[in-house]
């Protein structure tokens, strides 16, 4: 299959992260797009970033969810250009270390009928890969019904993996493209399978010692790290 055609499939597995506040902080809409996610079960199984769910762990760290605050999955629609909201949901497992959060939406219609399958098998440095997600998204709350409305399109970047790394006991990825800020928790898939090798962690900027910028890694949190907490609830 060709990537035009693979990006197709994958992306109805992708999903936007979303935050409701309960009091929102200044100058932040009351819905705020965070990050995206992608399905791993037909029952509602969801993978993020932790630092996509747990904002206190960023650098700077961002604020905390209260307890009234709602983490909400969205996806989109046939426009694709805007989102609706498909439910509420809740953090099964995190590991900040590892940068992984297993979501399982609050309620399913139906079941999920389109979902990522996980790759398990070795990595290797020039392996064609891609990435898909939701940077940039925004959301508007109309004034006067409170509907809320997420713009956003899916962005993909595909490249290969240049390197494999080990941080903090963490198997970590890098590939020759970067993560844009919204890209976090979406899924790195192989581009021959469509099967799922990590999630977007960071962008790393590279200097040639002088600290002056060169170019710029994307950093993967390789999917295997979460594979034995995910497979307690799949």
């Amino acid at each position: 299959m060709q990537l035009r055609g693979l990006v197709s499939e994958v992306r109805q597995s992708v999903y936007a992260v979303l935050v409701e506040w309960e009091r929102p902080p200044a100058n932040v809409p009351k819905v705020q797009a965070l990050g995206t996610a992608f399905s791993v079960s037909s029952d509602g199984i969801f993978v993020t970033a932790d630092h996509v769910v747990n904002p206190q762990n960023n650098t700077p760290p961002g604020r905390a969810f209260g307890p009234n605050d709602k983490i909400l999955l969205a996806q989109m629609q046939s426009d694709g250009c805007t989102a609706s909201i498909v439910g509420p949901c809740q953090v099964l497992a995190s590991s900040q270390p590892h940068d992984y959060a297993i979501l399982k939406l609050g309620t399913v219609a139906g079941r999920i009928q389109k979902y990522l399958e996980i790759d398990l098998a070795s990595r290797f440095e020039g392996d064609e890969v891609a990435i898909c997600g939701y940077p940039l998204a925004s959301t508007q709350t109309h004034p006067q019904n409170g509907a809320v409305t997420i713009t956003m399109s899916i962005r993909v970047a595909a490249g290969i993996i240049s390197s494999q790394q080990l941080q903090n006991n963490s198997k970590v990825l890098e590939v020759d493209f970067p993560i844009l800020p919204g890209n976090s928790g979406g899924p790195l898939f192989h581009i021959r399978t469509g099967k799922v090798l990590g999630l977007a962690k960071a962008t790393l900027s590279v200097g040639n010692g002088g600290g002056v910028t060169i170019g710029h890694l994307g950093q993967i949190s390789d999917v295997r790290n979460l594979w034995s907490a995910l497979k307690t609830h799949i």
